[in-house]
């Protein structure tokens, strides 16, 4: 026995025994990109959003622009709409139906650990940075507020978050 609770492989001749590790030689091996989901919740209390529109539309936009664009049916309550795999980063999210417009800023981390707040807060402070660093004249998109781990629920309340 060599003192390990763990079990080994078998060592090579003349090697001691490690405990908990393997003698087999492991590559380097990139951990593969981290993806998660982005839903947006848009909760409208308005008896009238109807006959506003029939149908509204998401669109999220990242640091290159509009990335993807959805739509979803105008009625009083919930609606929810998933915007599948994004990459950890920074998104603007915008909502329009009728003549409400309204934009919020989100951070998706894409890490599930139990450091999750850690990692993210570190994210966010680099896009904040990132933020400050540019020209004074840059048209720069609304603050980030929202961060959370493994992905991101958005809520938007319209028409109170909406601007005319």
């Amino acid at each position: 026995m060599t003192g390990c609770s763990i079990p080994l492989s078998r060592t090579p001749p003349g090697t001691k025994p490690v405990c908990g590790t393997s003698v087999a030689a492991v590559p380097d091996v990139k951990p593969p990109k981290q993806f998660c989901n982005l839903v947006v919740k848009i909760k409208i209390d308005d008896p009238t959003a109807p006959y506003l529109s029939d149908f509204g539309k998401v669109t999220v936009i990242d640091v290159d622009g509009v990335r993807e664009s959805k739509r979803f049916p105008v009625k009083q309550g919930t609606q929810i709409v998933v915007f599948p795999d994004y990459e950890p980063g920074r998104y603007t999210v915008e909502v329009s139906y009728g003549s409400y417009i309204a934009t919020k800023c989100v951070v998706l981390c894409c890490y599930c650990p139990d450091r999750w707040r850690e990692v993210c807060l570190h994210k966010v402070k680099e896009q904040l940075v990132r933020k400050f660093n540019q020209p004074p004249d840059a048209v720069l998109p609304p603050d980030c507020s929202v961060a959370s781990p493994c992905g991101a629920d958005l809520i938007f309340y319209m028409p109170d978050d909406a601007k005319n």
